[in-house]
């Protein structure tokens, strides 16, 4: 699990970080994540605020406010009843790798709200990664990585309040974790006073809502990050 705490994934951030900007020192990144790594980009600016220039996090609540509703919210720990199956030694592995991997496939369709998102022939590559249980298992370490020791985002000797631009993106239709997880009052406690984050809910596209609402997605992170966007095409509309 060691490779799964946090420390270690921040350092492979700040290494990507470094790596992209060609070795420079100081570099600084728009950092911009979905599901586990949103709940890395939630940490990012925590402990390494001089990375950061801005903090984007689609679908994917803040750590320490998800592990609370998972203890007061009996309708998100039914939500998340699969990151407790996963908490299984060995037998997640099997299932999630047999016949070739088809589980994961049917995962990312039944997940979606939009079914068009993941065309069967979309899913092969993630279901051919999935066949081998030493990869199944391997992505199952950021799970049982989480419930155990210090909670990501806990208050420590590096933790600070969130203190730079933020932009929640959600889809409304997410299966796997409920709108109210990224409730005003949820949030509060982890930002700096005056850095509130800027919350987008987009109707009609559920958890995978990069794939389900693409469009939407690049005008919000275009629009969010200014400058930094204006010389980039506008994308295209999304089909239908």
């Amino acid at each position: 699990m060691r490779a799964y705490r946090i420390e270690a994934l921040l350092d492979d951030l700040a290494g990507l970080i470094a790596r992209l900007a060609e070795g420079e020192k100081e570099a600084k990144a728009h950092v911009v994540g979905h599901d586990w790594g949103g709940a890395l980009a939630w940490v990012a600016p925590l402990l390494s605020p001089e990375r950061l220039l801005s903090l984007t996090v689609l679908n994917a609540p803040h750590p320490l406010a998800f592990r609370r509703e998972l203890r007061t919210n009996p309708a998100q720990r039914k939500k998340s009843s699969y990151v407790f199956f996963f908490q299984l030694p060995w037998l997640p592995e099997r299932l999630l790798s047999r016949n070739g991997g088809a589980a994961v496939g049917r995962a990312l369709r039944g997940g979606s709200h939009v079914k068009s998102a993941f065309s069967w022939e979309e899913t092969l590559p993630y279901r051919q990664a999935f066949s081998d249980p030493a990869a199944v298992a391997a992505a199952l370490g950021y799970y049982r990585a989480a419930f155990r020791g210090r909670p990501a985002g806990a208050p420590g000797p590096r933790g600070q309040p969130i203190a730079v631009p933020t932009l929640i993106l959600w889809g409304r239709e997410d299966r796997f974790l409920g709108l109210e997880t990224i409730a005003p009052d949820r949030l509060a406690p982890y930002f700096a006073p005056g850095h509130a984050p800027e919350v987008r809910v987009v109707e009609g596209a559920g958890h995978f809502l990069q794939n389900e609402a693409p469009a939407q997605v690049n005008q919000a992170l275009l629009r969010f990050l200014g400058p930094v966007g204006q010389d980039l095409p506008t994308p295209p509309s999304s089909p239908g």
